[in-house]
């Protein structure tokens, strides 16, 4: 038999031996004011316009509620025991001219409830009052904020700024959040900077050469 087989049967047996029966001892669901959060439809079109004059025109491709899950016992290859399912709710958007890719994903979403470094670790962090989060990608780059259970953005964070009110092309937004992106570029290139975040969903990134843009 050759070698690789070999290794495959082991894995395959150790697989099965590793596997119990699981129970789920309760479930999280995102309320409606949180899904509202990121208030896209499929199909829907956006209208970014750039600080230079020109048009992005997103369009919303995918929106999606789904499942995740938090076991008692996290391991690296192996998760085990009963475990807590929550929820998550995720957009994505493109653009073709230039070709974007905007995500938007929002609920628990910091995978930080048992420690996979640590095999004793049987307990479960994740609570009704456990902070949630909404990350925005853009290609490569992610920007976070944190919120509770009341809604409000966490701004206890040298990344993170939030402002009563801005004016955008015009139109004023209110309870506004703006978040850096981690690893954004320091020179002064097209690589995403901030972005800035309300009730009604993405209203602009900031870019490192000073540029933005901004919903229509």
């Amino acid at each position: 038999m050759k070698f690789k087989n070999i290794c495959f049967y082991i894995f395959i047996i150790l697989f099965l031996a590793a596997c119990e029966k699981s129970t789920e001892t309760e479930r999280f669901m995102l309320s409606g004011s949180e899904k509202e959060l990121a208030p896209y439809i499929q199909n829907q079109h956006i209208k970014f316009i750039h600080s230079k004059g020109y048009e992005y025109d997103f369009k919303v491709t995918d929106v999606k509620l789904d499942f995740l899950r938090s076991y008692e016992v996290p391991g690296i290859m192996f998760q085990s025991g009963n475990y807590i399912a929550y929820q998550r709710k995720s957009v994505t958007m493109n653009s073709t001219i230039p070709y974007l890719t905007i995500k938007i994903e929002l609920g628990y979403l910091a995978y930080s409830f048992g420690s996979p470094m640590n095999p004793e670790t049987t307990s479960v962090d994740l609570v009704v009052d456990s902070l949630k989060e909404l990350r925005v990608y853009l290609d490569n780059y992610y920007a976070i904020m944190y919120y509770n259970k009341n809604m409000i953005f966490n701004s206890k964070s040298d990344s993170v700024t939030c402002y009563d009110s801005v004016k955008i092309n015009g139109k004023t937004y209110l309870n506004v959040v703006e978040s850096k992106f981690y690893y954004h570029s320091i020179a002064k290139d097209s690589s995403p900077k901030s972005v800035l975040y309300n009730a009604n969903g993405l209203i602009q990134i900031k870019l490192c050469n000073d540029e933005y843009f901004s919903i229509k």
